[in-house]
């Protein structure tokens, strides 16, 4: 017997009252679950975070390949001995003219630190070229431009440096026609140095070899010649060697103001020259060394010559005579004649 219309209308609506409830009731437990569940973060390598913060840290290309591979240890020493030169703690940078950051040459790799948008002004010293080109080891991201200034023996070469992004780290070699540079370049955000030059000490220690020779050439007098006939010269000198094997003079004489004693061409370290006094004593006196020749600026009875220091000590005595050397002088191996009558 078929049931009322009425009745199955009713159970069907109740069935899907009871479906509605459901799906609801689970959509609710899904929000709960989600809105009460502990967020997932993604997983951050150690130390990532501290390079993050780093304003020079060198961004590395990503076409470069970077598996590590075995190096052997004298590969490594060699690298430690580089980095120390280049973290040399004694190559202090310097303030010179104009505002410019110096550099003592060869006393370490120096770091020059530029910006985006800003120049680096790298000066060599006047009267340097640049032999070919400077290399770089990022040649896409640092700029690199040649600049002059200054005429005739001052002009001076520029080095002009230009990174395009921060973070950069590399390094470059100029070659000129006097020295090598290397240098560490780097990029920061905010900080850089404008302009950077260089002492030379090779260079100074040049110059005043330079001004002695000069020096020496202006003031240089004819030894073998002095301003007296030779027949009016004074060779009334003998030398003795009383300690030691010291170097004896080859020849000793006067002009009547000034002795001269001439010394052998192999002497390699000038002995001291002193005055022997009427009490003994030894005694200083004006001379100078010139052409293999002690010039002293007045007349001695005695004198002495002295090398070394304690055991190693050498005295030669040198005596004027009054009287012309006689012939018996000779027989010492310690005397020594340049003439007689």
């Amino acid at each position: 017997m078929n049931e009322p219309i009425l009745m199955r209308s009713n159970r069907f609506s109740a069935v899907t009252h009871a479906i509605t409830q459901a799906i609801t009731l689970g959509i609710a437990l899904s929000v709960t679950a989600v809105a009460f569940a502990e967020p997932v973060v993604p997983a951050i390598e150690h130390g990532a975070g501290q390079q993050a913060h780093e304003a020079n840290a060198p961004v590395m290309p990503s076409h470069l390949n970077l598996t590590p591979i075995p190096i052997p240890h004298p590969a490594m020493m060699a690298s430690t001995m580089s980095e120390r030169f280049l973290q040399n703690p004694k190559a202090i940078p310097a303030q010179g003219n104009n505002g410019q950051v110096t550099f003592v040459f060869g006393q370490s790799v120096p770091t020059i630190t530029c910006a985006p948008l800003r120049i680096c002004d790298i000066s060599l010293e006047p009267g340097e070229v640049i032999n070919g080109a400077p290399q770089m080891g990022d040649t896409v991201r640092w700029q690199v431009a040649p600049a002059v200034s200054g005429e005739g023996d001052d002009k001076i070469t520029h080095v002009i440096v230009k990174p395009t992004d921060v973070g950069l780290d590399t390094n470059m070699v100029i070659p000129t026609n006097r020295r090598t540079y290397y240098l560490r370049l780097v990029s920061d955000k905010k900080n850089y140095v404008t302009s950077i030059g260089f002492t030379y000490p090779d260079t100074q220690a040049k110059q005043w070899a330079a001004y002695q020779a000069q020096q020496a050439k202006k003031a240089a007098v004819v030894i073998d010649k002095p301003a007296v006939s030779v027949d009016q010269l004074d060779f009334n000198y003998t030398v003795k060697s009383v300690k030691g094997k010291g170097m004896v003079p080859v020849r000793i004489f006067n002009d009547g103001q000034k002795v001269f004693i001439q010394m052998p061409k192999d002497m390699q370290e000038a002995p001291a020259l002193f005055i022997v006094g009427q009490d003994g004593k030894d005694q200083l006196v004006n001379y100078r060394l010139r052409d293999g020749y002690f010039i002293v600026d007045r007349l001695f009875d005695e004198a002495a010559l002295i090398a070394g220091v304690g055991d190693d000590q050498s005295r030669v005595t040198i005596t004027h005579h009054n009287h012309r050397v006689v012939e018996q002088a000779r027989s010492d191996k310690n005397w020594f004649l340049d003439y007689e009558d």
